[in-house]
């Protein structure tokens, strides 16, 4: 996977982005997503009501940055032991 080196207020909007419901560009956010545009994890969109640049989407590497993100996050979290069995729902989960 290539290295990307973007800002911090660039990774963190990715991050709610990967996160979360998707978030309006604004001329508040707009530098960052272009940003993201430029390491190559985003795309810019052009609507007719919006204009250009006014929507952004995940390309590629952009959803391999994401997966990778998941892993290691949650290969950092410790792993709390539950008494409980796991129930099916919990087991047939698969990450893909």
């Amino acid at each position: 996977m290539p290295t990307f080196t973007v800002s911090d207020g660039a990774l963190a909007l990715l991050r709610r982005n990967l996160t979360g419901p998707q978030i309006l560009v604004t001329d508040e956010n707009r530098e960052a997503y272009r940003e993201l545009a430029g390491a190559g994890l985003m795309i810019p969109l052009h609507t007719f009501a919006h204009g250009d640049e006014s929507a952004y989407r995940l390309t590629e590497a952009g959803v391999n940055f994401a997966r990778a993100e998941v892993e290691r996050c949650s290969s950092q979290q410790p792993s709390v032991p539950s008494n409980r069995p796991a129930s099916r729902t919990e087991s047939a989960v698969s990450p893909r």
